[in-house]
């Protein structure tokens, strides 16, 4: 490969390497503990509590893999065991970790709410991690987490 062609390639290279999409695939990364937008905002909203990762099975977050149009991602929240007087959801929080702001969503419940069921059209700004965490009226967190290819919907 002749010198020119070479350096046209490795400029190619550094170009789509420094594009804002492949900055948010780097950004979020495959740990979504590793998020420096997470690490802030769970010490801000929960400080040091323990966070329990749980499946759907317990906590239910439906989301596209590849969302069809990044201004309007639809979400979907339930958790999964009955609402009781003695054991209930008191709030359900929706992150989104690359969002300009990333609390999308702070939502309130009783022991009379009936179902801990939220669904919801967001605006996703990048490739991200969505959390949805359920705070128990214990005091229990926890949190289930799925990764949304979506660009520009901010």
């Amino acid at each position: 490969m002749n010198t020119l062609r070479r350096f046209a390639v490795i400029s190619g290279l550094v170009l789509l390497a420094a594009s804002p999409l492949a900055q948010a695939q780097l950004k979020s990364g495959d740990n979504p503990e590793a998020n420096e937008v997470w690490k802030k905002v769970r010490t801000s909203l929960f400080a040091a509590r323990p966070i329990a990762n749980v499946g759907d099975d317990v906590l239910l977050l439906e989301t596209p893999n590849r969302a069809e149009d990044a201004a309007i991602v639809p979400i979907s929240i339930k958790l999964r065991a009955p609402q009781s007087a003695s054991q209930y959801v008191s709030k359900l929080y929706l992150l989104i970790d690359n969002n300009p702001s990333p609390i999308a969503g702070i939502f309130t419940f009783t022991p009379n709410s009936g179902r801990a069921d939220v669904e919801t059209r967001v605006r996703v700004d990048e490739y991200t991690h969505v959390r949805a965490i359920a705070e128990m009226n214990d005091g229990k967190l926890l949190m289930n987490t799925r990764f949304v290819k979506a660009s520009g919907g901010c």
